[in-house]
This record gives C-alpha cells, structure tokens and sequence, in this order.
C-alpha cells in the first residue's frame, strides 16, 4: 500500500507541477504573431517580456525568479533553452538573435546579445563561483559557437562581428596558490575578459582572465590567451604569443 500511496502521490505532484506550468504560461503577455510551443515554462511572467515576431521552440524554461528577461524582435529560442535571472539580473536577447538547441544562461547581473548575433548550440554562460557575477555583454552579428562556456564571475566583453571558435572556453577566475597549505583556503583571483570587433577565433581555444585582444585579431586553435594583444595581431600557442600583426586592419 506504501508504494501505491507514493506513486499516486507522484501523479498528483506532477498533474499539479503541469497545471502551475500553464497556468504561468498563460499569464504571459504575447503579441499575436509569436510562435510558441505550449511546452514553454516560465516564473515570474510579469517579469518577461517577449516582443513581436519571436519563435520560442519545445522545452525552453524561462525563469525569471528575480530581475527580468527581455525577448526582441524577430529573436529565435529553439529547443531545450533555460534563461534564468536571479536578483536584479537581467537578460536581452536582441533582434533577430538565434539561440541554438540546449543553450543555458543564469546570470544576477546582466547578459546583452546583441542585434543577429548567435549563440550556438550547448553553450553554458553563467558564474562558476557563488560570491561574485559579472556581465557577459555582446556586441551585433557575433557568434558565440557551439559548446563554449563562459564563466561570467568577472565581465566579459565580446565585440561586434566577432566569431569565436567550438569547444572554445572562457574562464574569468583562477584559484590563488601562493601560499602554503590548500589551494581551496587562498581565495580566488577574478578579471574580466575583453575581445575587440571583428576578430577570429579558431576552436578549442582558452581565454583566461584578465585577457584583452584588440580589434581584428585572429587566434589560432587551441591557444591559451593569457594576456593583453592589441589590433591585428596573429596569435598562435599555449600560452599565446605574437606571431605577426595583420596590415590594414
């Protein structure tokens, strides 16, 4: 009898779970032409906002259990997305954007995607650590491949028309070890990271915190970028280095 008590119990939870979904959903203030697939769930729905012209694909999770989340124009949510604000943290997907399948966010700060640009499928952007939350701000017509993780602890600023690479990661914290004893007890050392407009980045590569990269740079695969390289330069290696700069840019 336990066991038939448990799982009806376990219907009844669920059937409530669906019903509060719904509900939730339908509280959401849609313009007419959205296309959205009933599975959509969402919290806090007076704290989203979702413009004309979006397409919302299945099992995509918005929850806005602080801050909001801002949908524009003509932006594309395919399948198995969660955006989550926590506090005042805010999300903006901008016009035309494409958020590919599997695509995760969490912030308490601020994530801006700007105008068409792309975040590509199974991407994780969020903060590693629980005591501190940067931005991730992007500029226009920037695609942010597929499997890249983004560690938001410190900012991270990614340029207009910048492509970076698959597999490609971005870390903004590092653990301290200049003292004696464990590593887990010396703190952390957090810095934001800066990529300028236009620049190229092959995959599998690694920015560090504190790395800056000018406008128009090329970064060859699998490079650990560990400090500052300015406009046009070529760089190639772990940890990065000068290769040559580009003419003209």
């Amino acid at each position: 009898m336990s066991a038939s008590r448990a799982l009806l119990r376990s219907y009844v939870k669920d059937a409530y779970n669906r019903a509060r979904a719904v509900g939730q959903f339908l509280r959401l203030d849609l313009p007419t032409d959205v296309i959205v697939d009933r599975s959509l769930r969402v919290e806090g729905p007076e704290r989203i906002t979702i413009e004309r012209g979006v397409s919302i694909g299945r099992n995509v999770r918005l929850k806005a259990a602080g801050g909001t989340i801002l949908i524009r124009e003509g932006a594309v949510l395919n399948s198995d997305i969660t955006l989550t604000t926590e506090g005042a943290g805010t999300i903006e997907i901008g016009r035309g954007v494409v958020l590919g399948h599997g695509v995760i966010m969490r912030t308490l700060a601020r994530i801006v995607i700007g105008e068409r640009s792309e975040v590509l499928e199974r991407c994780s952007i969020e903060p590693r650590e629980d005591n501190a939350c940067g931005d991730l701000i992007v500029g226009d017509r920037t695609t942010v491949h597929a499997y890249n993780w983004l560690d938001t602890t410190a900012s991270i600023h990614i340029g207009s028309d910048t492509h970076t690479g698959p597999f490609s990661l971005f870390y903004t914290h590092n653990h301290r070890y200049d003292g004696p004893g464990s590593i887990w007890a010396q703190g952390l050392r957090i810095q934001e990271i800066r990529l300028g407009e236009g620049i190229w980045m092959g995959s599998r590569t690694m920015i560090m915190p504190g790395a800056v990269v000018g406008d128009g740079a090329v970064i060859a695969a699998g490079s650990i970028v560990t400090k500052q390289f300015g406009r046009g330069d070529i760089i190639v290696g772990a940890p990065a280095k000068l290769l040559r700069t580009r003419g003209g840019v």
